[in-house]
């Protein structure tokens, strides 16, 4: 008898496939392992004899019911929407098996048990037409939720290629630092004025303390000491650091998340859902966001506030033309804007642009008005004052800056003198960074040619002012961003500096391309590609440790001895090796008065019962410190020059006497750890610095 209801067929599908799946893997093992194929090719055929059976018994027992004629024909869908379901499949083993190192059965069991539901449902609907018993999902939703959200969790969530060393990117330990000054005075972060004036507020911060609470307390809890969970901040700043990169990761998976949810659970119109997936093809298949996704930078949460306003006025201006009504009420929609504008604004005061930009397309567009944003700000008014009051050094901070001139332009000018800024570099720069992230973004020219196309063939959208006010945003909001990040403010010396622009820019071509359905598909496949290729190879460079790792655990395996000394050139000011109690006793004053290092110094005992690493570590951030460390420094000791000078390789003589060796020389002129284009991206085999251990003779 046919079973009737839906989890009824989901259970006898489950079963048949749990037993192709025992075909499958008995076939692949017998010819791995003891044929000697490749265990890819054992898969494949493995995969076809297994889905032969699996369709034979779902014709005779889960869908027993169907019209039983032309075999043929459902035999071929079936084998045919496998196939497409097998090219992610077979991805997703491939990146597990040969890049990840995952045991290669145990890859296949994870990847198989996470797309059952997806050919489930493709049985049930395309091969043996029963109709399901409610209105389905969007097919690009459902499809979306499951394979993208398997690409991107090990795209953007990755075990620390960085180690211990808390300053392999540059600036992204402000959060950090926030925290942990708020959590040694029993205030709440955005409260307390940095030391150093190196301050960042916002979401981030707190975000930083939920993580740091739990954590602390696990070594609490373990060692019964509040001094041994300090020691062990102290000692591994760098390790808790990758939990804010992980944040970020997370965050941006939630919000991805969130939007399934939401737009399935409210059947989006399949123009928004094409729009959407598009959308997320051309962020996430920019090298920016994906180094970003990897820091603990400022621009992360920026960016994904960025695009959930984005997303929601996108969405609400489609559900209100294909459905009549929005998809959030204007009081709502205010709320979400005005949320979101505070979160932009306290996390890096020049991003609440972007959703200032958003709310005025939302005024324009009728979905909400003025009095819907000042009915809420009245209404919320002591919410505000108490968001605002909790940044308060955050605040300060902004004001300092802007008083003290001190945003400068980043090539080198500020943007509020004249006469002395290069202009070439810094509105010329931004563009190529955008571009080279993400080449797509070159569609958004042509887009805006074929808007004025579209709109001078209707005349210019007379009958249709919202579609033409529509089209407008389109075309100015990269623009607008353009002029104001880069005109007015000057980022431009590094790339992550453009992916404001770069988002931008992806959000009207979206809108742009919408126009034209089959271009829209079309260019819905490119991007699809060149996200999953980003994507395979995130993984495969996020998911191994850099130079600065390798580095690290080479010395401490193989010339970890008291008689050693590794002197940092200041080349290499990146790198942080284990401290023991004679290196930190030999820092300068500057170093010895940052707050880990000058814990430490006051606590050499734990020290020395804590860190097994030997050698003294010694810093010159000048030639004439590396002179004189070599000079002062006692005649038995053997002396090692760390530097990052790729003008200096190791000469093949000094390789074979062992006395220079190399680490991740593809590295040179590039810093690969950092949000770069495409081909700096795509280039890069290893995270980390090009290190240069040279043995140096005394002068």
């Amino acid at each position: 008898m046919a079973p009737s209801s839906a989890l009824t067929r989901f259970a006898s599908f489950a079963c048949i496939g749990g037993a192709g799946f025992v075909v499958n893997i008995t076939i692949t093992y017998l010819l791995t392992e003891y044929l000697g194929w490749w265990y890819l090719a054992s898969y494949v055929l493995a995969t076809v004899a297994s889905w032969t059976l699996v369709f034979l018994a779902n014709s005779r027992i889960t869908f027993a019911g169907h019209e039983k004629d032309n075999y043929a024909r459902r035999y071929s869908v079936f084998m045919l929407g496998y196939t497409a379901v097998f090219a992610g499949n077979a991805a997703l083993v491939y990146l597990l098996t040969s890049i990840l190192h995952v045991y290669y059965l145990l890859s296949i069991t994870g990847v198989t048990v996470s797309l059952t539901f997806v050919t489930f449902l493709f049985t049930r609907r395309y091969v043996y037409g029963v109709p399901p018993g409610r209105a389905p999902h969007p097919r690009a939703v459902l499809l979306g939720s499951f394979l993208l959200l398997a690409v991107l969790a090990p795209a953007l969530m990755s075990p620390n290629p960085f180690g211990n060393a808390p300053d392999s990117i540059g600036d992204e330990s402000y959060f950090l630092t926030s925290s942990f000054h708020a959590l040694e005075k029993h205030t709440l972060p955005g409260w307390e004025f940095s030391p150093n004036g190196s301050y960042y507020g916002g979401v981030e911060t707190y975000l930083d303390l939920a993580i740091l609470v739990p954590v602390l307390g696990a070594v609490v809890l373990a060692t019964h000491s509040v001094a041994a969970a300090e020691l062990f901040v102290a000692l591994h700043t760098g390790d808790i650091l990758h939990l804010m990169r992980l944040a970020s990761g997370l965050l941006a998976l939630v919000l991805i998340g969130a939007c399934i949810y939401v737009f399935s659970r409210t059947r989006a119109p399949r123009t928004l859902v094409a729009q959407l997936a598009l959308l997320l093809f051309l962020i996430c298949g920019s090298s920016l966001f994906v180094g970003l996704a990897h820091t603990a930078k400022v621009w992360v949460i920026a960016v994904l506030l960025d695009v959930g306003a984005g997303v929601l006025v996108l969405a609400n201006e489609q559900y209100a033309a294909l459905r009549g009504a929005p998809l959030l009420a204007r009081g709502r929609m205010a709320a979400v804007l005005l949320w979101a504008g505070v979160a932009a604004f306290a996390q890096t005061f020049v991003g609440v642009f972007s959703i200032g930009l958003w709310a005025l397309y939302a005024l324009w567009l009728g979905q909400v008005t003025f009095a819907d944003l000042i009915a809420h700000v009245r209404r919320y008014w002591y919410l505000f004052l108490l968001a605002f009051s909790l940044q308060i050094s955050f605040l300060w901070r902004a004001l300092f800056v802007r008083a003290h001139d001190s945003i400068v332009d980043f090539a080198g000018n500020s943007p509020y003198t004249s006469g002395s800024i290069d202009w070439f570099h810094r509105l010329y720069d931004p563009l190529v960074y955008a571009v080279g992230s993400q080449p797509l973004v070159l569609l958004y020219p042509v887009g805006v040619a074929g808007a004025l196309w579209f709109a001078a063939r209707h005349a210019w959208l007379g009958d249709r002012p919202r579609t033409r006010r529509y089209l407008i945003i389109a075309c100015v909001h990269p623009a607008l961003v353009f002029l104001f990040y880069h005109g007015l403010v000057g980022f431009s010396l590094f790339p992550r500096y453009a992916v404001m622009l770069m988002v931008a820019a992806s959000f009207s071509v979206v809108m742009l391309v919408g126009l034209y359905p089959a271009l829209r598909n079309v260019v819905l496949a490119v991007a699809c590609a060149l996200f999953l290729a980003v994507s395979v190879h995130s993984i495969e460079l996020y998911w191994r440790p850099s130079s600065t790792v390798v580095l690290e655990h080479t010395l401490a395996a193989s010339y970890n001895v008291p008689s050693n000394t590794f002197v940092i050139d200041h080349s290499a000011w990146r790198l942080a090796l284990p401290m023991n109690a004679g290196s930190l006793q030999a820092l300068d004053d500057a170093r010895k008065q940052m707050g880990r290092f000058s814990y430490l110094l006051a606590h050499l005992d734990q020290v020395r019962s804590a860190v097994t690493f030997a050698p003294l570590v010694l810093y010159a951030d000048t030639p004439e410190e590396r002179r004189t460390e070599l000079a002062t420094q006692a005649a038995t000791r053997t002396f090692w020059i760390i530097s990052t000078d790729c003008s200096q390789p190791c000469a093949a003589a000094e390789t074979a006497a062992g006395s220079c060796f190399e680490f991740n020389m593809r590295a040179c002129g590039t810093v690969p750890q950092e949000p770069d284009t495409l081909a700096v991206f795509f280039r890069a085999r290893e995270l980390g610095d090009a290190y240069i251990v040279r043995r140096e003779r005394r002068p």
